[in-house]
């Protein structure tokens, strides 16, 4: 019997850090400065000395490698006048040393050179967007302005860039995963594209205030979207950073907020708020969000389960009846067609393919609308590996709720998340994350109702 189940699918997950920009497209070094050429001038300013003073010896490794350089050129045309008198053969060789050695040199300082500047433009943009300020609703109304940069060492920041339209339903995904981003400690940072022309987004302050603990709208929206719009192509885009304010990744299209998550490393759900989180007010709960109807949380759960016996059993009966009038994914339809390999339920199910002694942990419920629903849930393999999984369930006409989709992503601390698995009623595929981890602006959205009430009154 394999223990590795799904995860032998998905692949053994690698205990580094992932960093998105290995993933998807990096736009950081792409951005445009600031509103104010002085405040991007300082920042440049301070970039460069920030540099130096963590690279103290990259200035003294440029000196002497130019120096070295230009010894060995001066060299040059004595070489080439002994050559040219048709001297021993020493000569010859010499020239041809002093020809390498030179263009090494060179090679050697334009290869530092080049890291120098990327590295200062790097810092650069991260001063300038710790510079950038957000407003944090207050729990007894109002709001607190707060700079990111003072979310270091106390919160993760998602950026997301986009229309007001695209944000509220990027919002609505996310309250999928409300409780593992509080968990984690993260706060989406909405910037409307269109902010830079004035408009007022109304929807988007409603929705992001209902979501005050893990949502906060930027303090200068005009200055943020004129600060982004270069990079994101006339689209969507989105970057996260790290509690040390040091951009991890960053991508072009909407995120897919399972495999963000797992870039992060992991809290259990219900972890108390460090006194110093500069989000919360005093004494604030880790939740006291509204959730879903209880019964209704426990009946999706209570399938989600039979899931989980039937996976674990191999039972091919149960799992089939699980699925029975499940529509096929489309997204998985044209990843087959483009290659992809899905391997049906009959060799998933298998002695040695299932996952023998996994255990389930963190189960959370989420009723997204009158017809659709989600649950997550920790998974723990018998090798310590932890994995996000990831069900969808559509409403069935007897009023019941049916599982339409289950996909898994590699979660826990120092993960790199490489390959995520997404099943349906057909099987399941392996796919690797950069292929998933995000997806274009005009792919359809499944949004709840009140967040399509939000989106008409608009």
């Amino acid at each position: 019997m394999r223990p590795g189940g799904l995860v032998g699918l998905a692949g053994a997950p690698s205990r580094r850090t992932l960093h998105l920009r290995t993933v998807t497209p990096s736009f950081l070094c792409l951005a445009s400065s600031s509103s104010s050429s002085s405040s991007s001038a300082d920042a440049s300013s301070l970039a460069r000395k920030l540099y130096e003073q963590k690279n103290a010896g990259a200035l003294p490794r440029l000196l002497a490698t130019g120096a070295l350089g230009l010894a060995l050129g001066a060299g040059f045309p004595t070489a080439l006048a002994d050559v040219l008198r048709n001297q021993t053969g020493d000569a010859a060789a010499t020239l041809g040393l002093d020809i390498i050695g030179t263009a090494a040199c060179f090679l050697f300082l334009q290869r530092d050179l080049r890291r120098r500047d990327n590295q200062i433009d790097t810092i650069t943009k991260e001063l300038e967007l710790g510079a950038f300020s957000v407003r944090v609703p207050r729990r007894v109304g109002g709001t607190k302005e707060i700079k990111i940069s003072a979310f270091q060492g106390a919160r993760r920041v998602v950026v997301l860039y986009g229309s007001e339209k695209s944000l509220v339903e990027d919002l609505e995904r996310a309250e999928v995963y409300r409780k593992r981003l509080i968990a984690s400690r993260i706060v989406i940072v909405p910037v409307p594209s269109d902010a830079a022309a004035g408009k007022r987004h109304d929807a988007l302050e409603e929705a992001c205030r209902s979501r005050r603990k893990w949502c906060a709208m930027p303090a200068a929206p005009r200055a943020f979207a004129t600060w982004l719009e270069p990079v994101a192509q006339g689209g969507t885009a989105y970057l996260t950073v790290g509690t040390n304010g040091a951009v991890r990744g960053s991508g072009i299209g909407r995120p897919r907020f399972d495999i963000l998550l797992s870039s992060f490393p992991r809290n259990l759900i219900n972890t108390p708020f460090d006194a110093s989180d500069p989000v919360v007010d005093d004494n604030d709960s880790v939740m006291d969000e509204a959730s879903a109807d209880d019964a209704e949380s426990e009946h999706l759960i209570s399938i989600s389960r039979k899931f989980y016996d039937a996976l674990l059993e191999g039972n091919g009966d149960e799992m089939a009846v699980l699925w029975d009038d499940a529509p096929p994914s489309e997204y998985l339809t044209g990843a087959v067609r483009k290659g992809a390999r899905q391997d049906p339920w009959s060799t998933v199910l298998r002695e040695d393919r299932r996952p023998i002694g996994m255990r389930l942990s963190e189960y959370d419920a989420t009723v997204l609308n009158e017809t659709r629903a989600f649950v997550t849930v920790l998974e723990t393999v018998a090798n310590g590996s932890t994995l996000l999984a990831t069900q969808t369930f559509e409403r069935r006409q007897d009023g019941g709720w049916q599982i339409c989709e289950h996909r898994t992503v590699p979660y826990g601390k120092d993960i790199v998340a490489k390959i995520a698995l997404r099943c349906d009623a057909r099987g399941c595929v392996a796919l690797p994350v950069k292929t998933v981890a995000s997806f274009k602006s005009d792919e359809q959205v499944p949004v709840g109702d009140e967040t399509a009430r939000m989106l008409a009154r608009d």
